[in-house]
């Protein structure tokens, strides 16, 4: 076999490698950064200190959208809808709800 052939099998092979090599280190590195942006959302969930009626009202309206998260100028984040909790009360809507970014980092890298 001519050497010069030879050499860009081999040269395809050890490249072949790094790729998938490079594979597996990108989906290891995009679990850890799932796992991080879930732990900031619980974070910032928990420190809201809400009953657990009042969580589970608040996580059924984040899921349904009548309640989002919005970001001001400042960066603190909003909460935009109203919840309403199971003893008929609504959420206070215009509350800051204070996090350390970890909400906006962990939607701005899903694009969202």
């Amino acid at each position: 076999m001519n050497a010069k052939l030879k050499r860009v099998i081999e040269e395809i092979g050890r490249t072949e490698k790094k790729i998938s090599e490079w594979q597996e280190q990108l989906r290891n590195l995009k679990q850890q950064r799932k796992q991080l942006e879930d732990q900031e959302i619980i974070k910032a969930i928990r420190s809201m200190q809400m009953s657990g009626a009042d969580m589970i009202s608040l996580m059924d309206g984040i899921q349904d959208g009548s309640v989002r998260f919005v970001s001001d100028a400042d960066g603190n984040m909003h909460m935009e809808g109203g919840a309403e909790y199971p003893d008929g009360s609504e959420a206070d809507a215009g509350e800051p709800v204070h996090t350390d970014g970890g909400m906006e980092d962990a939607a701005e890298s899903e694009g969202l």
